[in-house]
């Protein structure tokens, strides 16, 4: 599904998409160009539990 929606995004235009099949390196990779003051919509089926992305970015931001 991931692909699907990858080459949907590409075709409509986004130049820069992002397809991740597990949680930590997706929370990694946001963590790298995500910056203080940005606002970020995480979309994906409940299924996939990406919801865990949230938290990490959340766990970090409080260590900091």
């Amino acid at each position: 599904m991931r692909q699907v929606m990858g080459r949907g995004a590409r075709a409509a235009g986004l130049n820069r998409v992002l397809e991740f099949a597990e949680v930590e390196p997706a929370a990694a990779a946001v963590r790298s160009f995500v910056r203080e003051g940005d606002l970020l919509l995480l979309k994906a089926s409940r299924a996939a539990r990406f919801e865990r992305i949230a938290d990490m970015l959340k766990a970090r931001g409080q260590r900091n």
